[in-house]
């Protein structure tokens, strides 16, 4: 009688689309936890990217305002100001000097190209025997 029974449902078309929603609607939650996990894992992903640019950020901000600190202290420092004063010293000692070194070579070459447009000797230009 149960076999009888089992196979009248078997045959039953009704019980037949009934079996076909109860898979249909089973796939149907199977793609909705799915999806549903997909679009976490990329919530995850997306705030992990905007915490690690935060770190980044934060990490790139704290280390440049140490590093305009640590400047600020080598460039206030008694011996940094006494390095840069002896420094200028030396080349505003030695310009006097390169100056009147300059002058003569500009006469000097003044002179030699006079003498060259007078005909008047000195050594040729250069590239001519």
């Amino acid at each position: 009688a149960a076999e009888e029974e089992e196979e009248a449902e078997a045959n039953d078309p009704a019980e037949d689309w009934r079996r076909r929603e109860e898979e249909i609607t089973a796939r149907r939650r199977e793609a909705a936890v799915a999806e549903e996990a997909r679009r976490a894992a990329k919530a995850a992903h997306i705030e992990e990217a905007l915490l690690d640019a935060a770190v980044k950020a934060a990490l790139s901000e704290a280390v440049e305002a140490a590093v305009r600190e640590r400047v600020a202290q080598a460039m206030a420092a008694p011996s940094w100001a006494a390095e840069l004063a002896a420094t200028r010293a030396a080349i505003e000692g030695s310009l006097p000097a390169q100056l009147e070194a300059a002058k003569a070579a500009a006469a000097e070459a003044a002179a030699a190209a006079e003498r060259q447009r007078r005909g008047g000797g000195g050594s040729p230009p250069p590239g001519r025997p």
